[in-house]
Order: C-alpha cells, then sequence, then structure tokens
C-alpha cells in the first residue's frame, strides 16, 4: 500500500491591491485557456513534508516590520508546468532573507531551490499560445507583499488549502 504524505508550501502573498491586479491576469489567461484560477503568489519554498509549526513560522517572520517590496524583471513563458506564463522577480535582500531563514531555520532537509516568481498560468505543454497570452501582460515594475500563507498544495489546484496566514509586521 502506498500511503502519501501531506505536502505543503509556504507563499509569500502580495497586498491587497497587487493580489487584485495579478488576479485580473490570472482569471484572464485562466477564462482564456479553461484553465484553474488560484490565488497569486511567490513560493517560499515547496514540498514540504507534513505540518509546519505555525510558532516557528512566526517567529522567523517578526523579524520583517514592514511588506516586503520586490521588483518585478520581466514575462516569460516555460514548458514548465507550474510556470508556464510567469513574472520573473528581483530577489532582493528582505527577500532572499526571509527565504534563507525559512529553508535554513525550519526545512534544512529540503532540496528546495529558491526562484522567485509569480506564475499567472498553469499550462499543459500543448497550449501554444504562450507566448501571445504573455505578450499581452503589462507588468508593474514592484509588487508589494504583506502575508504569509502555509497551503496544504499537492497537483490538483482544486485542492489546494489554506492552514494559516500570518502578516509580515504583526507578529510581535
Amino acid at each position: 500500500m502506498n500511503i502519501s504524505q501531506d505536502k505543503y508550501s509556504l507563499w509569500i502573498i502580495p497586498t491587497y491591491d497587487d493580489l487584485n491586479y495579478l488576479d485580473h491576469y490570472i482569471s484572464h489567461i485562466a477564462n482564456e485557456t479553461k484553465t484553474k484560477i488560484y490565488t497569486p503568489h511567490c513560493t517560499l519554498i515547496g514540498g514540504i513534508n507534513g505540518l509546519p509549526d505555525k510558532d516557528k513560522i512566526e517567529k522567523i517572520i517578526h523579524h520583517f516590520d514592514s511588506p516586503i517590496v520586490i521588483r518585478a524583471k520581466s514575462v516569460n513563458v516555460s514548458a514548465i508546468f507550474w510556470k508556464s506564463i510567469y513574472i520573473q522577480l528581483v530577489c532582493s535582500d528582505n527577500l532572499c532573507q526571509l527565504q534563507s531563514e525559512i529553508h535554513r531555520g525550519l526545512f534544512p532537509e529540503n532540496p528546495y531551490i529558491f526562484d522567485p516568481h509569480i506564475s499567472l498560468a498553469y499550462l499543459n505543454k500543448h497550449i501554444n499560445n504562450k507566448a501571445h497570452l504573455a505578450r499581452k501582460i503589462g507588468v508593474k515594475s514592484t509588487f508589494e507583499f504583506n502575508r504569509i500563507q502555509l497551503m496544504k498544495t499537492g497537483d490538483d489546484v482544486d485542492k489546494w488549502e489554506k492552514i494559516f496566514e500570518v502578516r509580515i509586521g504583526e507578529t510581535k
């Protein structure tokens, strides 16, 4: 018998204004391609086995007292399902420090390689109009992130589930 363990991911979530901006593009692409809609996010670490401790996560996050501003580099497409159409982000000092502290402090055994981006679509390889869809995206120069979410994730987007959320700067 193969018993699969639940997988979790820690996401950094944009402020509501930026969330709405990104959601517009995610919804538009999903409508055109008949794919899933999901919450805009940047994955700090994924593929976590077992439920992480909220108190330990809050202890790391409390060092960050204000939202994290992250510059956008470009809009790209790839053959990778989870990065079909995405905004590549610049790893700012604060973002890299946050991700490093979470990875090193809570999940040192996890081989996750951080590549900061915001996926705008999860599309199968056979969808040929990715580049056309990507050209329609007017990317902002920066995005502001103010929340961390622990998500129960997996291969089925419909089954993703928010476990908890912590606001950056409100854990002191």
